[in-house]
This record gives structure tokens, C-alpha cells and sequence, in this order.
């Protein structure tokens, strides 16, 4: 019986087409040709060879499926972490505006949206 190990990661050892990135600084290039004619998009074995990187000159090496899913997972949690923390951040304005109105916290939008839509309208009978 063959152990897990024996069989190679597929994802690992297939590279993208024309995707290339540089283990000096982390860029990343694609290059593809855009035949019109054909309406295909691709790579010609022109493309498939390893340039040097733009930046420091570094042979670039191909990127590898796997590589770019975890790229693209990495980017994804970012971003999340990031909306986590806007939610964070407006949710702490939305207890301050609702502490400033007298309004019980945990508290709906709506019930600040009326609060302000009051303190508003007292403010407009109350101007001199």
C-alpha cells in the first residue's frame, strides 16, 4: 500500500500559465498574449521562459497553482480582518452617538436614526 506521501501534490508542481513572481521582492507578473483574430487568450512558448524581475533584475521563477490559491486565501482573510475592523470602529460611533443621545446600548440603527432625526427637530424650534 503507498503512504500519502509518495503520491506528489499535484497543485504544487502545476504551473500557471505565464505567471510569474520574483523571490527578491514579491513581484508578480502575468504574461499572455491576446490573439484577437482567434479570440483566444494564452501563452506562446515565447512567454513560458522566466524574465527578470523589473525591479532588482532577479530571475523570476513560475508561480505555482498552489502558490497563487494561497495568495489569493491570504488576500481573502486580509480583507475580512480588515471589514472586521471597520465593523469594530463603526460600531464603537455608533455606541457613541447612541450614549450621546441617552439611547440604551446595545441599540438598533433605526433607534439612533429617530434619536437624531429628534434632536434635530428640537434644534429647529429652538433656534433664536
Amino acid at each position: 500500500m503507498e503512504t500519502e506521501n509518495s503520491v506528489p501534490d499535484l497543485y504544487e508542481l502545476a504551473f500557471m500559465p505565464g505567471q510569474f513572481r520574483c523571490p527578491k521582492c514579491g513581484f508578480q507578473w502575468s504574461i499572455q498574449t491576446i490573439n484577437v483574430a482567434q479570440g483566444k487568450i494564452g501563452t506562446t512558448e515565447e512567454n513560458r521562459q522566466a524574465p527578470d524581475c523589473p525591479n532588482d533584475g532577479t530571475r523570476m521563477l513560475h508561480v505555482t497553482y498552489r502558490e497563487q490559491l494561497e495568495a489569493y486565501a491570504d488576500r481573502l482573510k486580509e480583507e475580512l480582518d480588515n471589514r472586521d475592523l471597520e465593523k469594530q470602529s463603526h460600531d464603537a460611533e455608533i455606541r457613541r452617538i447612541a450614549t450621546e443621545l441617552g439611547i440604551p446600548w446595545p441599540c438598533s440603527v433605526e433607534l439612533i436614526v429617530s434619536g437624531i432625526r429628534e434632536v434635530n427637530q428640537l434644534a429647529m424650534r429652538t433656534k433664536f
